[in-house]
């Protein structure tokens, strides 16, 4: 399992044996703040804060470990993350920069939602209480809206050149022709969160010209946070991961989500999950995907299935981490959602995720009966 470290007891532990190389592995893993660093400058100023004589050696270092070439700087399940992704390299300074707003959007929409869970029927706000808006499966709060109002309200303020879609309140400016736009889904499992289980999430999502770019996944109610950028490894609470390698389907830990499986009755869908499960390993079925698509990225999964009727904010901001992690995101027709492809924001998407390349083609064949639900 990957290790947690906090900023300062990274710190602590880098800058004990005075090794300069260490020094800016262990603090570009952890930041100054507890978050991943990102840049040589972010490290070298968290580094220079606490004394410490880094030099060109550090520096040098540094460089590595942003560009994800240090294998020192890796803690990871399932492998080595710079074989697996290929494509990480010196992220964009601007990415950069939007990253740590996307933070700033998951803090935000945490310190929302988070006290009302479990507590809705005590919160006298109401916010807990939830509505019905298509089927069973299909609810929302008040939390779920003032999740979504916070994020919007920091976006317009700090960017209000960007376009946003979101599942509460839809589209603010023109997702077609501005060059940003955020994908925002405060509750992802709006149904679990009411309900008490701790798998909900929200997944906050950005794409520039409508290809994704920057993800987070936050779970507030597990403490974790999986983040990925184009141009940047994929990280777990800070640390980066790998999807798990995975060539055979008999090998496979699969996860259906529960409204997915049952709720939706397509025979076509049915059948083509029902082979699926037959063919792998193990399969769980513990409802909405947020938290499974990062459980994917970070090793614990390898094959994720989702509904068949997603919008693109329950899928947008998952692209970025699983590619990353070095997995893959694809339609039910074998196309992939990743590898800079364009989205459609007013398509439903059926799609699923492989921890390892080699399971797109038999996952996509079994689906293929299904694969009409894509188009």
């Amino acid at each position: 399992s990957v290790k947690t470290t906090s900023s300062a007891e990274a710190k602590a532990e880098a800058t004990e044996g005075g090794n300069p190389q260490e020094t800016m592995a262990s603090l570009a893993r952890h930041g100054d703040g507890g978050q991943v660093a990102t840049t040589v400058s972010d490290v070298s100023a968290a580094v220079d804060a606490d004394g410490a004589d880094i030099g060109s050696e550090g520096t040098a270092a540094a460089a590595k470990v942003v560009a994800g070439t240090d294998a020192s700087a890796r803690t990871m399940c399932g492998g080595d993350a710079a074989a697996t992704n290929s494509s990480a390299g010196p992220a964009d300074p601007l990415i950069v920069e939007l990253v740590q707003f996307a933070h700033e959007l998951a803090d935000a929409s945490q310190a929302v939602i988070l006290p009302v869970f479990r507590r809705e029927r005590e919160c006298a706000s109401g916010k807990g209480k939830s509505t019905r808006k298509i089927a069973v499966s299909d609810v929302v709060t008040e939390a779920d809206r003032e999740g979504e109002r916070a994020m919007r309200d920091l976006i317009t303020a700090r960017y209000p050149d960007h376009a946003i879609v979101g599942e509460e309140f839809g589209k603010s400016g023109d997702p077609l022709t501005a060059e940003f736009c955020w994908i925002l889904d405060p509750i992802d499992g709006t149904s679990e969160f009411v309900c008490g289980a701790y798998h909900w999430g929200s997944l906050i999502g950005l794409c520039r010209r409508r290809v994704p770019v920057v993800g987070i996944i936050n779970s507030p109610a597990t403490n974790d946070r999986w983040v990925g950028a184009e141009g940047m490894e994929s990280t777990w609470n800070g640390d980066v991961i790998s999807s798990a390698p995975c060539d055979r389907m008999s090998e496979a830990r699969l996860n259906v989500s529960g409204y997915g499986l049952g709720a939706l009755q397509e025979p076509d869908w049915v059948k083509c999950v029902h082979d699926i499960i037959a063919r792998t390993h193990t399969c769980s079925y513990m409802g909405p995907n947020a938290y499974s698509w990062g459980l994917l990225a970070s090793g614990s999964l390898d094959i994720v299935l989702d509904a068949h009727d997603c919008g693109v904010y329950d899928f947008c901001a998952i692209i970025p981490i699983i590619h990353g992690a070095g997995g893959r995101v694809i339609r039910y027709d074998g196309q992939g959602l990743d590898n800079g492809a364009v989205l459609d924001m007013d398509t439903n998407y059926a799609a699923f995720a492989v921890g390892d390349e080699e399971l797109v083609e038999p996952v996509a064949g079994l689906l293929e009966k299904a694969a009409w639900l894509s188009k």
